[in-house]
């Protein structure tokens, strides 16, 4: 049972002008009781507004809602050092993974280049199945989660798939050559994108 005092409402609303009563329902019906919206419709219809208007406004706020819930989420690009703090404990996680891969090629007798050349190959493999399924599965890596990171999609896209998180990867194996300073790009990039954010079309931002 509704514990607002109507009649004092009421006496409020008809002292709107009918333009502002008509903005209530298409606007800011949101912002009111629901048991206030019947007192603007009886009031309209009182100044001689038909159903057929009032119930344009009332679509006019219902499409302007579903308007504003498929307006793409903002976010804040991710900062340098958050940025940082996420990559060292990334691959401080895979160094150990690559300490776990050689220790089991060494356990099968490989030895010398036969080891260097395997274990190179399936290092480079693992790294980009390590961002795939990571960015597939969760949007982003355990470096990223903890620091409260996510992975941008692709213009277009609800969310980064498996493709975008091995398209990291491998820039992320690019950025090697550029000795990291593909990371430094940041700095000077007003959309504070690294060389990996331009090569994969996607980018790292605080998960708000």
């Amino acid at each position: 049972m509704s514990t607002l005092n109507l009649i004092d409402i009421k006496n409020s609303l008809v002292a709107k002008k009918t333009e502002q009563l008509a903005d209530i329902l298409k606007f800011s019906q949101d912002d009111y009781d629901n048991d206030v919206l019947p007192l603007v419709e009886e009031i309209l219809i009182e100044r001689g507004v038909s159903m057929e208007e009032i119930n344009q406004y009332k679509e006019h706020y219902l499409d302007l809602k579903i308007r504003i819930a498929r307006q793409p989420k903002l976010y804040r690009p991710a900062g340098f050092f958050f940025r940082a703090g996420q990559f060292v404990v990334d691959h401080f996680i895979f160094f150990f993974l690559c300490y776990v891969l050689q220790n089991i090629l060494i356990s099968t007798g490989k030895r010398g280049p036969e080891l260097e050349d395997e274990y190179y190959f399936l290092a480079m493999v693992m790294y980009l199945f390590f961002y795939g399924v990571q960015v597939g599965l969760f949007q982003g890596t355990i470096g990223m989660k903890l620091f409260g990171l996510v992975v941008i999609p692709k213009e277009g896209e609800s969310k980064a798939s498996f493709a975008d998180g091995m398209m990291r990867g491998f820039g992320m194996i690019l950025n090697y050559f550029t000795l990291q300073l593909g990371h430094l790009w940041m700095l000077v990039d007003k959309k504070k994108r690294t060389l990996v954010d331009i090569i994969s079309k996607t980018k790292i931002a605080y998960n708000q």
